[in-house]
């Protein structure tokens, strides 16, 4: 086998395919993925905007809890209880106290249902007001009761479709939570139930 030296010609061939396959090295692994990075963060910035705000809105919203809580201890208030089943005659009274201050109420009591040992006791409630702020101060009194509740849907509407004035028409959701067994409550145990919006 016969060795030569390489021209001139050749060398600067090899030195030209030497910087072309630099070139192309560079172009695949550094400038493309450079350039798609930077074509990303405009929608990586918005996103970090994004949960940012979202753990603002979090973070605030803990501090406002923290602060009602302390509010509530400072001024002797106690969180409402969770009864034991069946309080429904108790819940009864409350609620006759209550809705003495309505022009007139239905009270409808849906069937109980029942996860692990938290018995649900659902109530739709409608009933009409003299005027906005003794509906106001019935659904703040349900809202506050000593009985653990949460208000699952609420409207109001009136007669001139101006709340603010006249007698007030209403209708709310509430749902009342008691510990123990039922024995006619239907268990949702390990199925997916949704929350009323």
């Amino acid at each position: 086998m016969m060795s030569r030296p390489f021209t001139t010609r050749e060398k600067v061939l090899f030195v030209v395919m030497a910087v072309l396959i630099l070139a192309a090295l560079y172009i695949k692994f550094v400038y493309l993925d450079v350039n798609a990075t930077v074509s990303q963060a405009p929608q990586l910035i918005s996103d970090a905007q994004d949960q940012l705000a979202v753990e603002q809105a979090k973070n605030q919203n803990i501090k406002k809890m923290q602060t009602e809580l302390q509010g509530n201890q400072t001024s002797g208030r106690t969180m409402s209880e969770i009864p034991d089943y069946d309080n429904s005659q108790a819940l009864m009274i409350e609620l006759n106290g209550i809705l003495i201050k309505a022009d007139t109420y239905n009270v409808n009591f849906m069937p109980l249902s029942q996860t692990g040992n938290i018995v649900r006791r659902q109530m739709q409630l409608s009933f009409t007001a003299a005027d906005y702020d003794t509906a106001e101060s019935i659904i703040k009194s349900i809202s506050e009761s000593k009985y653990r509740n949460l208000i699952t849907s609420l409207s109001m509407t009136s007669k001139d479709n101006d709340v603010k004035n006249g007698t007030v028409n209403v209708s709310v959701s509430v749902t009342y939570f008691e510990l123990g067994k039922a024995a006619n409550a239907t268990d949702t145990t390990g199925k997916d139930t949704k929350k009323a919006s």
